[in-house]
């Protein structure tokens, strides 16, 4: 559908990194279940919003994420199905006062909601792109201790 919210990866990134050097996108998504237990979906807004910041539905391992400690510089929550902008509102306002996340006050963008989509399988679900420091703890382990290693052997 042509509508001017219509974006692509690229504007994500634009619009969700503040420092050109913080650019590492988390992705979320809610609910991830089987086909089989379809029927048995989270069906509260608040549930399926609140999952997709939880580590087990991200398409990216972290493995000592902090929700107190690492702070998202931007989030984008896309909502589809059987939600009103409403309810979108005021459970992002819950998960602000309830410091389900922990933002850092860069960028205030008021929210922006689409009424339809082409797609569907679930009565509601969430997906989550989000922007946060909790990747420095996978560079550190990842690249930084390798390289450690490797230097204090001298092989390189």
């Amino acid at each position: 559908f042509s509508v001017e919210l219509n974006v692509d990866l690229n504007e994500f990134q634009t619009n969700l990194v503040t420092f050109l050097r913080l650019h590492f996108m988390t992705t979320g998504m809610s609910p991830i279940i089987p086909k089989v237990d379809v029927s048995t979906a989270p069906n509260d807004i608040q549930k399926i919003t609140d999952d997709c910041f939880k580590p087990a539905n991200w398409f990216v391992k972290y493995t000592e994420f902090d929700p107190a400690e690492d702070k998202y510089m931007a989030i984008s929550l896309k909502y589809r199905g059987d939600i009103k902008s409403k309810e979108a509102n005021a459970t992002v306002q819950w998960l602000k006062s309830n410091n389900k996340i922990a933002l850092i006050g860069l960028n205030e963008v008021q929210a922006v909601t689409l009424e339809s989509d082409d797609i569907g399988a679930f009565s509601k679900n969430a997906v989550m792109i989000a922007n946060n420091t909790g990747i420095s703890r996978v560079f550190s382990k990842r690249i930084a201790q390798k390289y450690d290693i490797m230097y204090s052997q001298r092989a390189f």
